[in-house]
């Protein structure tokens, strides 16, 4: 994940100017992250009995 958001910027920034390419590295991250932590998180709320035994 650190990885790519890395190249990404340095990529981007041959096409775009720095900062379009540091905001959309940016939001690329954020993506990664979300999908990283909250995918997992929503699968566990959803698959956890949550009735007492």
């Amino acid at each position: 994940m650190l990885a790519m958001s890395a190249a990404v910027p340095l990529v981007l920034s041959l096409v775009l100017s720095p900062s379009q390419a540091g905001l959309l590295a940016a939001a690329m991250l954020c993506r990664l992250v979300g999908f990283w932590f909250a995918m997992p998180i929503r699968h566990r709320v959803r698959h956890t009995d949550l009735t007492p035994r």
